[in-house]
């Protein structure tokens, strides 16, 4: 089986992370398929919702591939750090919202992954952490930055200068994950959430992502202007128009098309 596929199912794109010798260690080749299933994600308009998950019974990852990354010198070093950071990028550009679903250990590159994914729903037994600090080195996949972003400056410099684990309640205090479960309800209860997200308008659902991300980065006045011109598109929409006149007329929500 392949380390890493992509199934599609109802207009829910699930990737599928299966290099289970060495529990999902992000090695070059793995990166490399990643940003290739992403590529074809977005080619595809049937999609409305994607899924990462882990098919190992104990894990979503342990982090980067260590053997790989003992060898990073120079050019191969920068390019290893490059193609992390284009696998993030790549969560980040996907028009539709990814769920990161995670149990088990979420160390190193899949922390930092995750921090820019849409959502994160995580079962309870799980440990999430950048350890790198232990190896004599820093993360080089965009989590320092990130992870400050998301979780403040102090508390970011706690986990990376301890390299500790969290566990489910202190990640969702502190924002990394969304939304926490045991381990027997993670699969269906991220398939609920997804289900939720596809049963909306398509390309209300992506103007909404993107206008989000808009406000990094931004002042005010852009962040406005942005939000302006996407609610005008978005107001020439079947989809709008007719869930508008089924909530006026208390009829069942429609089916949208994404036009």
């Amino acid at each position: 089986m392949n380390e890493i596929q992509l199934t599609v199912e109802n207009h829910i794109a699930t990737v599928h992370l299966n290099r289970q010798r060495v529990g999902n260690a992000f090695s070059t080749e793995m990166m490399e398929g990643w940003c290739d299933i992403f590529a074809e994600i977005h080619k595809k308009e049937d999609i409305r919702c994607v899924i990462v998950k882990s098919d190992l019974p104990n894990a979503f990852t342990f982090g980067g591939d260590i053997k790989e990354e003992q060898h990073l010198k120079g050019d191969f070093a920068c390019h290893f750090s490059n193609l992390g950071q284009a696998c993030a990028k790549c969560l980040w550009d996907c028009p539709y919202p990814v769920i990161f679903s995670i149990h088990g250990y979420c160390l190193g590159a899949g922390l930092e992954f995750l921090l820019s994914a849409d959502l994160v729903i995580a079962s309870d037994d799980i440990q999430l952490g950048i350890p790198t600090i232990k190896l004599g080195e820093i993360p080089g996949f965009g989590g320092i930055g990130l992870l400050g972003e998301k979780i403040g400056y102090a508390n970011a410099m706690d986990l990376l200068l301890t390299g500790r684990t969290l566990q489910g309640q202190e990640a969702l205090r502190l924002g990394l994950i969304q939304y926490l479960v045991s381990p027997e309800e993670l699969e269906q209860k991220t398939k609920e959430l997804a289900d939720t997200i596809c049963g909306f308008a398509p390309l209300a659902v992506q103007k909404m992502k993107r206008v989000l991300q808009h406000t990094y980065g931004t002042t005010l006045e852009e962040q406005l202007a942005y939000e302006t011109d996407a609610f005008m598109e978005i107001c020439q929409t079947t989809d709008r128009t007719n869930a508008i006149e089924a909530f006026l007329n208390k009829k069942p929500s429609p089916t949208f098309q994404g036009k």
